[in-house]
């Protein structure tokens, strides 16, 4: 899973998927986006990778819980900050209203469709914008 607007470029790039243990895979395709969710899921040709869990809804991370965020801002991979959740909100997008989370987690440009992360491992967010405010995506 990564951010819709990350998916969808006029560019003519190759994306990949990269594993801690730096093994590349390239996207084959993307299965679905959602413009207005800024959610994109792809599939990857590889064998043996086990998605991260997804988190029950917003009582999975409640305000003030603690959070990660693994993320690769300009092209460092891998880069790991913490915080908690400050939020829960919902924010014009696409003339509807969606939902967001407000963290404390530091990131930066270049960290769209990094996973936020529960303090069991489980995805709770994805990381959506680099407004000042600390806003991204809830799943």
């Amino acid at each position: 899973m990564t951010n819709c607007h990350v998916v969808d470029t006029t560019n003519e790039r190759t994306m990949v998927v990269m594993t801690a243990d730096s093994h590349v895979y390239p996207v084959q395709r993307v299965l679905a986006a959602s413009p207005a969710d800024d959610l994109a899921i792809l599939q990857v040709d590889a064998r043996g990778l086990q998605p991260l869990p997804l988190a029950d809804g917003a009582d999975a991370a409640p305000v003030a819980s603690a959070v990660s965020v693994i993320g690769y801002p300009d092209g460092r991979f891998f880069c790991y900050t913490s915080g908690g959740i400050s939020q829960y909100m919902k924010i014009p997008a696409g003339g509807r209203s969606v939902d967001a989370v407000a963290i404390t987690a530091e990131y930066a440009r270049g960290s769209s469709g990094a996973p936020v992360l529960d303090s069991q491992g489980q995805v709770v967010a994805v990381v959506s914008s680099t407004l000042a405010s600390g806003f991204v995506r809830a799943k």
